[in-house]
C-alpha cells in the first residue's frame, strides 16, 4: 500500500498555459525559496494530492486521463512522488515569514 505524502504547510500554486489545451502549474515553497514548474501529468498528481484524493483514486484517474495501464500509472506516480520527496514534498525548513505574492 502506498502512503500519499502530505503537502507542505505553506505553498502557492498558479496555473500557466503551455501547449494550447494543456495546463501546467508553477508551485512555490517560500521555506525553500524555490519554484517548481509542473507539466500536465505532474499537475494532475499535485492537484489530486491538494484535493485529498486517495492513492487508489489518483492512480485510477491518472491511468484513465493519460491512457495508461493501472500498473504503469502507479509506477509513474510513485516515481514522481519519490522525486518530489527531496524537494517539493520535503519536510518544512525554518524561514522568515513570507507574504504571498501580489498579482
Amino acid at each position: 500500500m502506498i502512503i500519499v505524502p502530505s503537502l507542505p504547510e505553506l505553498f502557492w500554486d498558479f496555473p500557466i498555459e503551455g501547449v494550447p489545451g494543456e495546463s501546467a502549474l508553477v508551485v512555490s515553497r517560500p521555506d525553500i525559496q524555490a519554484l517548481f514548474i509542473l507539466n500536465q501529468a505532474a499537475s494532475f498528481i499535485w492537484k489530486s494530492l491538494r484535493n485529498g484524493n486517495s492513492y487508489e483514486s489518483l492512480a485510477e484517474r491518472f491511468a484513465e486521463r493519460f491512457g495508461l495501464s493501472l500498473s504503469r500509472a502507479a509506477t509513474d506516480i510513485e516515481s514522481t512522488l519519490d522525486s518530489w520527496s527531496q524537494n517539493l514534498l520535503s519536510p518544512p525548513r525554518a524561514t522568515a515569514s513570507v507574504a504571498p505574492p501580489h498579482w
